[in-house]
């Protein structure tokens, strides 16, 4: 797991320090034991999970289909997770994926051939705010993309992949308590407290 996408994550890093600046000190000098006293002190929860797509989207209308594709992958991931946290991510992973598709085939195939590929679904860094949380989310892995034309009319989008999806949230009530009890501390005083305690290390909930 590479807890340094946190503290690399300028966007988030930026979001943090604006509201805890004491704990996103602590978070540069040392995120993996920050992240590990902040998930004991209920601040932080993190999802990971393996996602099993298998899309598979025919019609007679090559624009439609296509379209329909899109929807499809989306629908998937919302019956397989429907937190509302997670909802923008849905939407990009969604979005990313399909993307992908397309830029690798921006053509369909010409009648009765098939062509496919397999591509990187490495992501990125995506952040959000929702649901009270300020949230990281990156996924990586591969998958393989198929376009089949059969007949003249007919036309079949296909993606198979298992790609992984990791998040992590910040919940700001917390968040925010924290940072009142530790400010006038400061940070070296703090990470030096948190490592004489050894919190035990992140743990990862399946979210899909």
């Amino acid at each position: 797991m590479d807890l340094d996408r946190v503290a690399s994550c300028k966007a988030l890093m930026t979001s943090l320090a604006e509201r805890y600046p004491t704990i996103s000190q602590v978070l540069r000098k040392d995120t993996r034991a920050a992240l590990q006293w902040l998930q004991s002190q209920n601040a932080v929860c993190g999802t990971s999970a393996i996602i099993h797509i298998l899309v598979d989207k025919d019609g007679d209308d090559n624009i439609r289909t296509w379209t329909e594709y899109g929807q499809a992958i989306k629908e998937y991931l919302d019956d397989v997770n429907s937190d509302d946290w997670l909802e923008g991510a849905r939407e990009d992973v969604a979005q990313f994926l399909y993307d992908r598709h397309y830029e690798t085939f921006p053509r369909w195939p010409s009648i009765g051939n098939t062509q496919s590929s397999n591509i990187l679904t490495n992501m990125g860094n995506k952040t959000y705010n929702a649901c009270g949380r300020d949230i990281l989310v990156w996924i990586g892995g591969s998958a393989e993309v198929t376009d089949e034309r059969p007949e003249r009319r007919k036309y079949i989008a296909k993606f198979d992949g298992a790609p992984t999806i990791r998040a992590i949230a910040f919940l700001q009530a917390r968040m925010q308590e924290l940072e009142d009890i530790i400010c006038t501390k400061g940070c070296n005083a703090t990470l030096e407290t948190i490592r004489k305690k050894g919190y035990p290390e992140l743990t990862w909930d399946s979210a899909f």
